[in-house]
């Protein structure tokens, strides 16, 4: 079913390239319905045929909850950058807040990760006493945007989320070979990060948005970041050290 896989993986992506080509709302809406459906039926069969797309179901919203970042970039097509950080601050505030009362509060922090109520689990246990890897992925987001170039923050954004969940599908199902112990990472689900931060660097190369030479730097670095062992959530490290190295090569050869 190589070809379901495929099609969950790689239609999102294809569809994000289109949409910068057509002519007019309705063909937009119409590629990404019938994409959406395509994308939609894919996922039930992998389903069905024992498809892990998460070790834990309770935390499955999380994954797919990663390539919303994408829409940071579409929503900077209709507003402004500042508004942008003003929405993307508010929610990473939000949640943030969250974490705080969490780990003050022994009673919510219990609600949370499922001790009182299974339902509610929201968080995996790794993440008991200590700043959620939700908000650090938030705090991905809202650095480049305050930061970075507005194309590198795109790279950044595309190698943190479409990078990330390729990574973590193709390390669940096909993950063997390990690389270091210590995070577990795996060679299988560091060649689908690469191959999907490559992706992206073509992507923003086709689209006359990003230098491919840079892009292909941006992506190379965020695959170390997200390989190599690290205190840092890869959360903040893949989009903080790639969008530094780009925008730095970017300011001092362009």
């Amino acid at each position: 079913h190589d070809e379901d896989f495929l099609a969950i993986t790689m239609l999102p992506i294809i569809g994000a390239i289109l949409a910068f080509y057509v002519r007019s709302y309705s063909e937009l809406t119409l590629v990404l319905v019938l994409i959406g459906m395509i994308s939609y039926e894919s996922s039930k069969n992998l389903r069905r045929e024992m498809f892990v797309v998460a070790n834990d179901r309770s935390t499955l919203w999380r994954i797919f909850a990663r390539p919303l970042a994408i829409l940071v970039i579409f929503l900077g097509l209709f507003i402004s950058r500042q508004n942008v950080l003003l929405i993307v601050g508010g929610v990473l505030f939000l949640f943030f807040l969250l974490d705080i009362l969490r780990i003050t509060i022994p009673r919510l922090e219990a609600v949370l990760h499922g001790n009182i109520w299974k339902d509610a689990r929201l968080l995996r246990e790794r993440e008991q006493g200590r700043i959620s890897s939700i908000t650090n992925f938030l705090l991905g987001i809202f650095l480049p945007l305050l930061f970075f170039h507005q194309h590198v923050t795109y790279a950044t954004l595309g190698f943190l989320s479409i990078g990330g969940v390729s990574a973590k599908i193709v390390e669940i199902n096909y993950g063997k070979t390990i690389l270091f112990r210590k995070n577990g990472k795996t060679l299988q689900g560091t060649l689908a990060f690469l191959s999907a931060c490559l992706s992206v660097a073509y992507f923003l190369w086709v689209a006359k948005l990003l230098s491919l030479w840079i892009g292909l730097v941006g992506a190379c670095v965020a695959t170390l970041a997200e390989m190599l062992p690290s205190q840092i959530d890869d959360n903040l490290s893949v989009p903080i050290v790639s969008g530094a190295i780009m925008e730095f090569v970017l300011r001092l050869f362009v």
